[in-house]
């Protein structure tokens, strides 16, 4: 339910690591939902900041596009996410992006999911 979702990403921490990949690097993927399930490989690592159930903001050292679609993995969630805003840091090779969940699923600690429709 909404409400457990809900409670549930009450109860993660509001910043921390996580690993991305690019949609643009992967061929002929469906849907949101393939995209969730699809192993990410290496990927990418960056700071994630503000962390939320509708999106995050996050910190690294790539350069993205706004266009780009990204899958976003922590020990907590796996979120596609599009990027609505970017800005770089001042003084700094860093980057900051407002990234929007378009589908979450919560990883629950027994390793059920909890898929939420945002």
């Amino acid at each position: 339910s909404h409400q457990s979702s809900r409670r549930a990403i009450e109860r993660l921490p509001r910043s921390g690591p996580v690993s991305y990949c690019k949609k643009s690097d992967f061929d002929r993927l469906q849907s949101h939902n393939d995209f969730i399930k699809r192993r990410a490989g290496a990927g990418y690592f960056c700071h994630a900041i503000d962390l939320s159930l509708t999106g995050m903001r996050m910190q690294g050292m790539e350069r993205l596009q706004l266009e780009d679609t990204l899958r976003v993995e922590n020990h907590a969630l796996i979120a596609v996410a599009s990027i609505v805003n970017a800005t770089q840091l001042d003084d700094s090779h860093e980057y900051a992006y407002g990234m929007q969940f378009l589908a979450l699923s919560l990883k629950q600690l027994q390793g059920s999911f909890v898929s939420t429709a945002i």
